[in-house]
């Protein structure tokens, strides 16, 4: 089950596949800043083989400007009301 869910994570194209059909409407912002954090978490498609001291950094920095960027777009669609 592991190596399973490994392929699926792991492999960009089947992640965003598998998440942009499964995400709503509501989640699909999200998409691209859930597949940085992929990307971070899996450099270049593989799990990390040695401890990265700067990982936990990113992935705060990553949902950082996923909240500014989704703050951004509620306040846009809230003037185009």
């Amino acid at each position: 089950l592991a190596e399973l869910k490994l392929g699926l994570v792991s492999r960009e194209r089947h992640f965003l596949n598998r998440i942009t059909n499964a995400f709503t409407p509501y989640y699909q912002p999200l998409i691209p800043h859930v597949n940085r954090l992929r990307r971070v978490v899996f450099p270049m498609n593989n799990p990390w083989e040695n401890e990265d001291k700067t990982l936990y950094f990113r992935m705060k920095e990553i949902l950082r400007n996923a909240q500014k960027d989704l703050e951004d777009l509620g306040k846009s669609e809230q003037k185009d009301k």
